[in-house]
């Protein structure tokens, strides 16, 4: 009885949370632009350019109380309002990159002057005010809002001084008491530990003095203990290891190093090191070989290796060939559309992607771009020549071995790349109790409700670059699992 009170209420608020949304969102106008390089544009102005196409798309599908931004797609099973705060959380990091990096806030989008400063001040100003229809809500209510107030810290963070100056200090006092109560929320065990460190540290640096970190030193001992070798981490205790290694251990990890330096203890340097010397086997102008799950994140893989390339640890060359093949590969399959990243591998492939995932989500995908996007437009990031590094595919056929994880990545002519991995037997669980019971809700709202299919994104012995029947399997559903055994 408890447990069918329990989805009546969910139900009845994902319904209530689709009503606010609807009322916020924005009026319909003409589709967003394809995205359009300049001819024969350098990886610099390419990537420039990028970043203004989702500054358009932000700007078209802005809610009408600045504080979220509802872009078109599968809605995800956490609601419309946290829908549209994804889409505000997780582009405005890109945007604030621009600015930090000492670009000017004063952008020119299609015809239109817009001040990067406002559009971060309008967000905070409405999104931390309970008063405010724009309210993001608390964390204690909607645990997604810590995730998101991880990226909506480092954005405070990147723009500091003139964001504090045009909120005021009585308002930037109270979107920093927002974020922090965001990080004393109940959290599970797994890459979520490493959101509140994130979001203590870049408080405690826009105001000194008046915070202390508290949570920084026992969530890097605990992120230590999911380490597996390497630099890849389990998510949780027993969790698998899959590329949140890459967007969600090693991303944070990095500011964590860029916010406070030298506060990673020796070994968590080192394995951060050792990510970033493995992490190009993996990657390739046909793209990676796509394993586990939100692989709608997949152009934030190269993230770690432009993090190296500001520490030092990675030629500046070489980092730029991983995000310019990644970032081309994925946009000439299809993976931009209506201002955003689309909900899939390549293009669109709603059965591809989880419940949790919404049409803001992929937005974790920028990781890569914000980090390259930190450079300054005169550093020698990107006065490198990315055709004077090649990724290891690109050099010929290898066979890199990964015994402390048993693993094997191996190229074959036509740089096809496999990832054989002897793991394949740990397969996460699909959390029932989590997808059953709101069938009001789905069918009112269009909600997913198919099966994850965990057991092809972690069960296969073998993953390749090259392979479409793994997407294949998973966007017919009149098809069984193949026999475990490889998709190779």
């Amino acid at each position: 009885m408890l447990r069918r009170i329990r989805t009546v209420v969910r139900s009845a608020r994902l319904i209530a949370s689709a009503r606010r949304a609807a009322a916020d969102a924005p009026d319909p106008g003409p589709p967003p632009p394809t995205f359009s390089p300049p001819a024969g544009a350098a990886p610099r102005e390419y990537f420039e350019a990028l970043a203004l196409w989702f500054l358009d798309g932000f700007l078209r599908f802005r809610g009408r109380a600045r504080s979220r931004v509802y872009y078109p797609g599968q809605p995800g099973r956490r609601g419309a309002l946290v829908d549209g705060l994804e889409g505000f959380s997780r582009a405005l990091p890109l945007f604030a990159a621009w600015v930090g990096s000492g670009r000017s806030a004063r952008v020119r989008v299609q015809t239109d002057e817009v001040d990067i400063l406002d559009l971060a001040a309008e967000g905070f100003r409405a999104g931390t005010d309970p008063n405010h229809p724009g309210f993001w809500g608390r964390a204690r209510h909607e645990g997604q809002i810590l995730v998101e107030a991880h990226d909506l810290a480092l954005s405070f963070w990147l723009l500091k001084a003139p964001l504090v100056e045009r909120l005021g200090v009585r308002q930037a006092e109270r979107a920093a008491a927002w974020l922090l109560a965001a990080a004393a929320a109940p959290r599970p065990q797994s890459n979520w530990a490493l959101f509140p460190a994130v979001i203590e540290l870049c408080v405690a640096d826009c105001f000194p003095g008046r915070v202390a970190p508290r949570t920084v030193a026992g969530t890097l001992a605990f992120v230590q203990s999911l380490h597996a070798g390497r630099g890849w981490f389990r998510d949780g205790p027993a969790g698998p290891i899959d590329y949140y290694s890459a967007w969600g251990f090693q991303y944070s990890l990095a500011w964590i190093r860029r916010l406070r330096p030298g506060l990673l203890d020796p070994g968590l340097e080192a394995a951060c090191r050792r990510f970033a010397e493995d992490l190009p086997y993996f990657l390739g102008p046909e793209g990676f070989p796509p394993m586990g799950r939100s692989l709608s994140y997949r152009t934030a893989v190269p993230a770690p290796l432009i993090a190296g390339a500001h520490f030092g640890w990675v030629p500046p060359s070489l980092a730029l060939r991983a995000l310019d093949r990644t970032w081309r590969h994925f946009i000439s399959r299809g993976c931009l559309a209506d201002g955003t990243l689309t909900q899939g591998f390549h293009g669109r492939a709603p059965r591809t992607v989880e419940h949790y995932t919404g049409p803001g989500s992929p937005l974790w995908g920028l990781r890569s771009l914000v980090w390259a996007l930190l450079f300054p437009r005169d550093s020698e990031f990107w006065a490198s020549d990315p055709d004077a590094a090649r990724l290891p595919v690109e050099e010929g056929p290898y066979e890199w071995k990964m015994p402390e994880l048993g693993w094997t990545v191996r190229a074959s002519e036509g740089r096809r790349i496999e990832w054989e991995r002897q793991d394949a037997g740990m397969v996460p669980e699909e959390a029932p109790h989590r997808t059953r019971g709101l069938s009001v809700a789905v069918r009112a709202l269009g909600l997913p409700s198919g099966p994850l299919r965990y057991d092809l994104k972690y069960g296969l012995d073998r993953y390749a670059s090259h392979d479409g029947e793994l997407f294949d399997w998973l966007t017919r559903p009149d098809l069984d699992s193949p026999t475990r055994g490889g998709s190779g």
